[in-house]
């Protein structure tokens, strides 16, 4: 049984027939990989990233607040954007080295 299985059957459990659910997406945890030096965090919000398989190896990663993202207020200050330049770079060159 998936994670999202056992979450909507719990769900039903608890809500007991005293109101409806409709299920408009389920999507199961992702475990990403991880590259030495770069920070890491573990989220509650989900991502696309696990149907895009045939890209290779997925990598999370970017400027801005997770709380912003995909939102009205989404934005991300111009010294952000150029870190993200810088880091997106470095990244490039670690994961060259690792090949």
């Amino acid at each position: 049984m998936t994670a999202s299985e056992i979450v909507k059957q719990l769900l039903e459990k608890t809500v007991a027939g005293r109101a409806s659910i409709e299920y408009l997406s389920a999507a199961e945890p992702v475990r990403l990989h991880t590259v030495e030096g770069f920070a890491q965090c573990i989220v509650r919000f989900t991502t696309d990233l696990s149907y895009l398989t045939n890209w290779g190896t997925p990598l999370l990663f970017g400027p801005g607040s997770i709380l912003d993202a995909h939102t009205s207020h989404e934005r991300i200050a111009k010294s952000e954007l150029t870190r993200a330049v810088e880091d997106y770079v470095a990244l490039v060159r670690h994961l060259v080295r690792q090949c």
